[in-house]
């Protein structure tokens, strides 16, 4: 391939991922800029933000008692949300901490607090992936940093995220961010940034596997004592009687709401819901969820005296690993991928890598924005029929992209294992240990 050839490509795909960028930024400021806020009936109930916004409501109005109350949840809905009265409204369960959350935030009102929430998610998000960013691309400019972190916004997973108002975004940052705090020898910092990620519990998996390999007890204690005082602090204001009543609440609630949403997840153990058979498929998940986290473990063990370019790759493993492994992932969880392509993304070019499996990684990754959306445009267009739910499409789309992240987890194994064998060279400055 000629160069004339090759950078004639690279700046045609440059150009694509930009127009797709634009695009699918238009689109998720076009959610508010329209009034396709949660008070639209045709989505509202969808919301997760409506969901965590009416548990506040419940909480201020009510008290704890009421939070974990299903008739009470469906009157609130109704007199905060819609003036007319709908049934079917589906209630899931949030731990405590996030009532605690919202219970401040719902003080704001509810179209407005939605656009501020992912606004200030998106912000935060940007910020915290540039930064990690820096950390491994100190050479390249701002500007390319910022495309290449922008570009993987595009995604259908962000897209929705952003939608539904989901707590995705910070789960991103309080990630990223303590990467970012343990590389540049912050420990106490990073461990405080974890509460982002409080809000969603089965992610504390994507800091916690990293600092405990790498040794970081600052880190990992400080994490441990600020996770603590947010409980304690849950405790004093809800009432300590909110935690009694969210595990029985979560031990009586109907399983079979779970088994369902099996299908649309994008874990690994998601993809055992073929053969119909719940049990077999919550056995497995768990299993995956053991094996995955110890051999993942391992893996940074050995890495841990290695070269730098082996922990970020044990890093970008890190996450893959937490969405892959999870007991509980959907498909805006996949926008957890962003911080992959902060770590290793080397330029946003086609041909860019110094090995075939870098570069492989590297198109992979920028990929993902486009990739992520195909599923939902093949089934669409190709499928004209009414049996075509929006279920089924969530499921051929969740298995499609947990496709996806295992084979970039393989890729990114094996680049792993080819830099330096696991060689030994003291890499300090790179290290994520105290």
């Amino acid at each position: 391939m000629t160069d004339l050839v090759r950078k004639s490509l690279n700046l045609a795909f440059v150009a694509l991922l930009t127009v797709w960028t634009l695009v699918a930024g238009f689109f998720i400021f076009r959610i508010y800029l329209t009034g396709q806020t949660p008070l639209n009936p045709a989505t509202g109930f969808h919301s997760d933000y409506v969901r965590v916004f009416v548990l506040g409501k419940m909480m201020n109005q009510y008290g704890e008692k009421a939070v974990y109350d299903k008739v009470i949840h469906d009157r609130t809905m109704d007199e905060v949300v819609y003036p007319v009265k709908r049934t079917g409204c589906s209630y899931i369960t949030y731990p405590p901490n996030v009532v605690f959350l919202f219970s401040f935030i719902s003080r704001i009102p509810l179209a407005l607090g939605q656009v501020l929430w992912i606004s200030f998610g998106i912000a935060l998000s940007t910020l915290s992936l540039l930064l990690l960013r820096r950390t491994v691309t100190s050479a390249a400019s701002w500007a390319s940093d910022l495309f290449v972190v922008l570009s993987s916004f595009g995604s259908y997973s962000f897209f929705d995220m952003c939608r539904l108002g989901q707590t995705t975004p910070y789960i991103l940052s309080g990630t990223a961010l303590c990467y970012y705090f343990a590389r540049r020898g912050h420990p106490i910092l990073a461990g405080l940034v974890t509460v982002l990620a409080a809000v969603k519990p089965q992610y504390c998996i994507l800091w916690l596997i990293p600092l405990l390999a790498m040794r970081n007890w600052k880190a990992l204690s400080t994490a441990c004592a600020v996770h603590l005082l947010l409980l304690l602090a849950t405790g004093f204001y809800c009432g300590f009687a909110i935690y009694p009543d969210y595990l029985k609440y979560a031990a009586g609630s109907n399983h079979s709401d779970l088994d369902n949403l099996r299908n649309i997840m994008i874990t690994l153990g998601g993809l055992f819901t073929v053969f119909g058979n719940p049990t077999l498929t919550n056995a497995l998940s768990f299993l995956i969820f053991a094996l995955g986290n110890l051999a993942l473990y391992l893996l940074f063990t050995r890495c841990r005296r290695s070269s730098p370019e082996a922990l970020v790759l044990c890093l970008s493993l890190s996450v893959l690993s937490g969405v892959l492994t999870n007991l509980y992932a959907l498909w805006y969880d996949a926008s957890l991928v962003t911080i992959v392509s902060a770590l290793l993304i080397s330029s946003p070019f086609l041909f860019s890598g110094k090995s075939r499996l870098e570069q492989a990684v590297n198109l992979m990754l920028l990929c993902f924005p486009i990739f992520s959306w195909l599923p939902l445009a093949v089934l669409v267009s190709l499928v004209k029929s009414p049996a075509l739910t929006p279920t089924m499409i969530l499921s051929v789309s969740g298995k499609s992209i947990c496709l996806y992240l295992a084979v970039l987890a393989v890729l990114c194994l094996l680049r792993t294992k080819a830099v330096g064998r696991f060689s030994q060279s003291a890499a300090a400055s790179s290290s994520l240990g105290s």
